[in-house]
């Protein structure tokens, strides 16, 4: 993506329809380019772009994750939980993209402590966190993979603009300590290893 804008930026033919297609993949580039290049033609290019993207994705949410088959997966929840008391996040799926689409929902969630080597899996997960702690402290030494939907799976239909949200009870499989944490989230689009998904942070 970098290389179209770089040609953008040389009023290359084609090169801002190419990032228009590109979609919200090329956004977070896009702006770190404009604050590398203040020329006022590239600024003035580089806004009708994110613009454009704007107008044919609204749904898209700057502090998500990757739009992957027309889905976005955004990690939130409160900031601090206080000790002893229930560790909840929420992921949602929002369908972002121009048609309606078809999400499994998603029931089981592997759960990875970075810098570790540690990881609780199961082998249908749908998704993982990763969970890294800020600063000194112990890290459980067991664990498993998070339960968010048992039963059987089934298919949501979604229309333009539709979400489902999904609760996560980390405290329920994973006994963290006190501090404060950095929490990732990976959607495996059907097969683990694929990436989508959001970030955030919570604490003490």
């Amino acid at each position: 993506m970098r290389i179209w804008i770089r040609r953008m930026g040389r009023c290359e033919r084609g090169a801002t329809l190419k990032l228009i297609n590109i979609g919200p993949r090329v956004l977070k580039l896009l702006k770190e380019a404009m604050s590398e290049d203040s020329t006022p033609e590239f600024a003035a290019r580089a806004k009708g772009i994110l613009e454009e993207i704007g107008r044919q994705w609204r749904y898209v949410d700057e502090h998500g994750g990757n739009v992957v088959g027309g889905f976005q997966a955004i990690l939130g929840g409160k900031e601090e939980f206080g000790v002893g008391r229930p560790i909840s996040l929420m992921i949602v799926f929002r369908c972002v993209g121009t048609n309606g689409k078809k999400l499994v929902e998603m029931r089981t969630v592997d759960v990875e402590l970075a810098d570790s080597g540690l990881i609780f899996s199961a082998p249908q997960s749908e998704g993982k966190l990763v969970i890294r702690r800020i600063g000194e402290g112990k890290l459980p030494e067991h664990g498993r993979a998070v339960v968010c939907n048992s039963g059987e799976p089934h298919t949501i239909d979604f229309n333009v603009g539709g979400s489902v949200n999904t609760a996560i009870w980390i405290d329920k499989e994973l006994e963290l300590g006190v501090g404060v944490y950095e929490v990732k989230f990976i959607y495996f689009c059907g097969f683990k290893g694929a990436a989508g998904g959001g970030a955030g942070r919570f604490g003490e």
